[in-house]
């Protein structure tokens, strides 16, 4: 499965602690269009350890929401993906 390119900032501290358990390559590569970034590489490692974790985080949300009516799902989905609108209301 490929895993979709994503930007995020990560610090210093976490890339070095990333290089050293072997999942992100030790070199940086300038960021194309922000000069001020760099771009990390996941290794072979890295992927496998992220595409873990998104499913043992994907299977923790469905069993934790498994236990929401669905109404209430729905609801919290559309305050998450636009939460001025609740703000809006008041």
């Amino acid at each position: 499965m490929a895993l979709p390119k994503r930007e995020g900032a990560v610090t210093l501290g976490t890339c070095n602690v990333l290089r050293v358990v072997g999942r992100v390559t030790p070199c940086r590569v300038p960021h194309p269009t922000d000069r001020r970034s760099s771009v990390l590489e996941l290794t072979d490692a890295g992927r496998d350890a992220l595409s873990r974790s998104r499913s043992e985080v994907s299977a923790g949300l469905e069993e934790f929401f498994s236990k929401v009516p669905a109404r209430d799902v729905e609801e919290f989905g559309r305050i998450l993906a636009d939460p001025r609108s609740v703000l809006s209301e008041e």
